[in-house]
């Protein structure tokens, strides 16, 4: 999978679709940044834990504890945030590593 921004978005909402059944169309501008746990939108929070697994799994990241207890794992565009900058951490690990 490419690490372009572009290519984290299509993969994320792909994995909404595919994991949690919400289809690609729900993500329109005004519900990336809302809270996934509330009243409009309103995911249990066990859908979030869900999520959490997935996304490591799938972008094989490891999102840090603090993302979550600071409340940064609430929307699409905030994981979409969080997904990115653990992406780039990794990509640039493996360039350090080459060096």
């Amino acid at each position: 999978m490419g690490n372009s921004m572009l290519a984290i978005e299509k993969e994320l909402i792909k994995l909404f679709n595919s994991r949690l059944g919400i289809p690609k169309i729900f993500w329109n501008k005004k519900r990336r940044s809302m809270n996934l746990l509330g009243k409009e939108i309103g995911f249990l929070p066990s859908f979030l834990l869900y999520l959490f697994f997935y996304i490591e799994e799938e972008f094989e990241i490891t999102i840090p504890q603090d993302e979550i207890v600071s409340g940064r794992f609430n929307s699409f565009k905030n994981i979409f945030d969080v997904i990115q900058t653990q992406v780039n951490k990794k990509n640039l690990q493996r360039i350090i590593q080459i060096k």
